[in-house]
């Protein structure tokens, strides 16, 4: 099994936790929002977002968690095990002819069709949000920034610019800040070799970066970066993070 899947997971834990203490964290390696209950797909291991909801909700830490996915592709996993926890809802927009071809439905699906640009986009997202908030108080909203929406990425299909990026994570964090509601952001197709232009291409690591530089949440997250396993370690040594996997995946600890 993989390792990097793990801290993937772990670190989106840790995001959480940390937007909880102090407003907003980043897990720029989280985003696997396609890895279902049963099994791994669309190359996502472990649904970390899934596992990080869920988690949170275990403990009390919160009582009713958001997620927010704007990757090109459907959340379809997220969808898939949170189905059923009352205390969780869903909202993918997402390409309609993308990947996966048989989706799986969210609390709130957009499906937009291909060659969508910036304003198309962004008026489609910008009723939602306030909508989303109305429908209760949200303890924590995960959102899943993938840039593959931008029109250099030659698989997405939509077409955002630079500036069309930069303006959906204004919209989108400005507003839950706004609220007041914690965030933990993951990048999902944040890298991605289809889009030859990422460095120009993620102008939502701006806006991550001018929320989180003043925060401490960042600097505790950059002081404990290197040795996340030893965040989820217990006092007898077990792992609480590779039990709990256990408990959603247990095909992959057989």
């Amino acid at each position: 099994m993989s390792l990097r899947a793990q801290l993937a997971t772990g670190g989106t834990v840790l995001a959480a936790r940390l937007a909880l203490e102090h407003g907003i964290a980043c897990n720029a390696a989280g985003g696997s929002h396609h890895a279902r209950r049963a099994q791994g797909a669309g190359f996502c291991t472990f649904n970390d977002v899934a596992v990080a909801s869920l988690a949170l909700l275990a403990e009390g830490a919160a009582e009713n968690v958001l997620i927010v996915d704007l990757d090109v592709h459907q959340g379809d996993g997220t969808a898939d095990i949170l189905k059923d926890e009352p205390h969780a809802f869903t909202f993918s927009m997402h390409g309609e002819r993308n990947y996966p071809v048989r989706k799986i439905a969210s609390d709130l699906d957009i499906a937009l069709p291909d060659g969508t640009g910036d304003d198309a986009y962004l008026e489609r997202l910008a009723p939602v949000l306030p909508q989303l908030s109305g429908q209760r108080h949200w303890d924590i909203v995960f959102y899943n920034a993938g840039v593959d929406v931008h029109a250099e990425d030659r698989l997405g299909r939509l077409a955002l610019s630079d500036g069309g990026l930069s303006a959906r994570e204004d919209m989108v964090i400005g507003h839950f800040r706004k609220q007041g509601v914690p965030l933990c952001g993951v990048t999902a197709a944040a890298i991605r070799p289809t889009c030859r232009r990422w460095p120009r291409a993620t102008p939502s690591c701006s806006r991550w970066r001018r929320d989180m530089r003043n925060s401490r949440a960042f600097h505790r997250f950059t002081e404990t970066a290197n040795r996340p396993i030893s965040l989820f370690l217990s006092s007898s040594g077990r792992n609480p993070l590779t039990l709990f996997l256990e408990l959603l995946y247990p095909s992959y600890f057989l």
